[in-house]
């Protein structure tokens, strides 16, 4: 029975990956704006602080220097992202995102390291420092790669617009 749970969760998984590699691959139509990239990083923030929080009552925290090399693991981990997330102004003056195969590859490439790593790593802490350190490897990545592409955006809508003459969105 365990075994057709863990098959179904796999397949559904491997659906998913597959259905975000093709939305990633495929030109966007959809412009993007400041505030989806800012509520995005919001949301997520609250949403990891609102679950540790109900959760953290019975949580044992992890000595100091887990947290710190786990968030410098994650800080590491947003770079191949961050460096590969561009945007550009079409001609319709609105702002989309770059398409970027290395992005796409870096994005997969950084699933397979976190499944490897939880396979290998997850034997060794029990189940509440496990999730916590995941939480702050999460954030750790995703904060800085979303607050970095909120900058750029920021930066290209403020040129583009300086340069019309017309106030920024």
């Amino acid at each position: 029975m365990e075994l057709g749970i863990y098959l179904v969760l796999g397949v559904v998984i491997l659906v998913g990956v597959i259905w975000r590699i093709r939305r990633l691959t495929k030109p966007s139509n959809r412009p993007v704006t400041g505030r989806r990239l800012f509520l995005t990083l919001v949301l997520v923030i609250v949403l990891i602080g609102i679950d540790w929080g109900v959760s953290a009552t019975y949580i044992q925290y992890p000595p100091v220097w887990m947290t710190v090399v786990t968030a410098a693991v994650g800080v590491v981990m947003s770079l191949p992202l961050i460096f590969t997330t561009n945007y550009e102004r079409r001609t319709d003056g609105q702002i989309y995102s770059q398409q970027n195969l290395m992005f796409v590859v870096s994005f997969v490439c950084l699933i397979v390291i976190r499944l490897f790593g939880d396979i290998l790593l997850r034997r060794y802490f029990n189940p509440e420092i496990f999730a916590y350190l995941t939480y702050v490897l999460v954030l750790a990545y995703f904060v800085p790669w979303r607050l970095v592409c909120w900058m750029k955006f920021r930066r290209l809508a403020s040129k583009n617009a300086n340069k019309a003459g017309v106030s920024e969105p």
